[in-house]
């Protein structure tokens, strides 16, 4: 089953959001020129493994624009209440995975870093310092792709996503929480 909302967010601003499937909690967080239908691809597929959310950030898609100051990490974080979920994996895109790379930092999360080979050069360099940099991460890059990983190779993102799968990452309210 396939629900929508659209919710209030503090600062007035109300956010757009979809859940589907059961499992392991999953959110998939667009970027800057996109909205949540970015996901349209690989959603119902990943609704067979997780309990998966896509929503459209401020000002985009189905979203309100913001009316204050705000930041999408808090953003996210009220996502992931709205829902209920203590913990979850996070899958974003260019500025969607800014985003979900700043939430995880601020509270120590596992990483999988997730980027195409035909990528501009220097987001494959800004990917390896990520993965040397953070503890424990993960590196994958994916043959014959660019910056649209959803949109040109949803098959092997989906893969991945599927295969590290183990609904085993650690409560977000614990130390270095950012709520």
């Amino acid at each position: 089953m396939t629900t929508t909302e659209l919710f209030p967010v503090p600062g007035g601003s109300h956010i757009w959001a979809e859940r589907a499937g059961d499992g392991p909690p999953l959110v998939l967080l667009h970027g800057s020129v996109h909205d949540s239908r970015l996901w349209n691809g690989v959603f119902a597929a990943l609704a067979r493994h997780h309990t998966v959310v896509r929503y459209d950030a401020r000002g985009h898609g189905r979203s309100t624009p913001a009316t204050a100051p705000f930041r999408y990490e808090g953003d996210l974080l009220a996502v992931l209440d709205r829902f209920g979920f203590r913990s979850a994996e996070l899958v974003g895109l260019s500025m969607g995975g800014e985003v979900a790379l700043d939430f995880t930092l601020e509270i120590g999360a596992p990483t999988m870093i997730v980027v195409g080979d035909h990528d501009h050069p220097e987001i494959g360099v800004i990917a390896g310092r990520l993965a040397a940099g953070i503890p424990g991460a993960r590196l994958e890059v994916v043959a014959d792709s660019d910056h649209c990983l959803p949109l040109r190779a949803p098959g092997r993102l989906l893969e991945l996503l599927v295969g590290c799968s183990d609904g085993s990452f650690p409560d977000r309210r614990g130390e270095g929480s950012a709520g």
